[in-house]
């Protein structure tokens, strides 16, 4: 399973076998509806985050992010896709189960298949 999250979008991509197909459907499902956000797990992401955004001096990732300020200063999407100092240290359990409960839901969410499996 891979999952990334960019400035407009999130993904999930699975791999596997189309006799498993239900087994997947099982862990979508659980993944919408049931993620706790352990607070272990938030720290370490925040630490992570933390140490990413005072280490990555990636020219291309600094100038788009400057571009996306710059053009939509006034906006959610012109604020770097991993905050900042502030952001990051202020950020909650709360906040992220809130934000994922209001984005995360069903008129917002696409699947594709690909490959062995029937669409019906």
């Amino acid at each position: 399973m891979q999952v990334n999250s960019g400035r407009e979008v999130s993904t999930v991509k699975i791999t596997f076998l189309s006799n498993q197909i239900e087994k997947v459907f099982e862990l979508l499902g659980d993944m919408m509806t049931n993620t706790n956000f352990n607070k272990n797990d938030i720290e370490m992401v925040r630490e992570q985050i933390q140490r990413q955004n005072n280490t990555d001096l990636d020219p291309r990732r600094i100038t788009l992010d400057n571009v996306h300020y710059t053009a939509y200063r006034d906006h959610m999407i012109g604020q770097p896709i991993r905050g900042n100092k502030v952001s990051v240290a202020n950020l909650q359990q709360e906040d992220i189960v809130s934000h994922f409960k209001k984005h995360n839901v069903g008129d917002r969410t696409v699947l594709g298949a690909a490959g062995g499996v029937n669409h019906k």
